[in-house]
């Protein structure tokens, strides 16, 4: 993925689309943005086989969108982060799957302290400046109020098949987004146990209040 983000953004410099200060960004984003499209595919592609597809396609929109406010744990390559959000949408899907619908309710209450708490998070590969973590976290509260006002409404309504699939795909987004928060903030207090102030800078938690 580094490699194929690379040469597209060398060729935009080259072309003079870029600045050469502004090249460690655009591979960072194109990289980025390869890595989402990928994963979303193919989240939505074993979740149909497994899951069925409106469960799949409703988590996958949800766990993307919030996973882009949010950030969370990041593993150090796309093959184990891909690897690791296949093994983790598993887990949360099935989760909901053999849990009643009256207690979707406690995981959005859970997933929500979780979130609001926690994220964004920042670190050394995601480098966010402290005005781009203000926006970030602005859009996450609206972002949480949709995703949020839609489960309330799909619980609200008489069941179906289809919408039952659906409120249980952006239920395990939910569940899962709050987990990856979880991950990242333990490795940061492991890594602050047993390494000190080495990964203060590189591995952080951005969660504090603003004037």
């Amino acid at each position: 993925m580094d490699i194929i983000a690379t040469y597209l953004a060398k060729e935009f410099l080259k072309r003079k689309l870029i600045k050469e200060d502004a090249l460690e960004w655009c591979i960072y984003g194109i990289g980025k943005r390869l890595s989402t499209l990928i994963t979303g595919v193919l989240l939505i592609v074993s979740g149909s086989y497994h899951f069925g597809f409106l469960q799949a396609i409703s988590f996958a929109i949800g766990f993307v969108t919030l996973r882009k406010y949010t950030n969370g744990y990041h593993a150090e390559t796309y093959i184990h982060c891909l690897v690791l959000s296949l093994f983790l949408q598993s887990i949360s899907m099935v989760l909901v799957k053999f849990l009643n619908a009256d207690f979707f309710i406690v995981i959005w209450i859970v997933s929500d302290f979780v979130i609001l708490k926690i994220a964004p998070v920042n670190n050394s590969r995601i480098h966010l400046v402290q005005s781009e973590i203000f926006v970030l976290q602005k859009r996450l509260y609206y972002v949480l109020a949709i995703v949020n006002l839609i489960c309330i409404v799909l619980i609200s309504l008489p069941v179906t098949k289809e919408l039952f699939s659906v409120l249980k795909g952006l239920t395990a987004a939910l569940a899962l987004d709050a987990l990856t928060l979880v991950i990242f903030a333990l490795k940061g207090i492991y890594s602050r146990i047993f390494y000190g102030n080495q990964h203060e800078k590189s591995d952080e938690k951005i969660s504090q209040k603003y004037d």
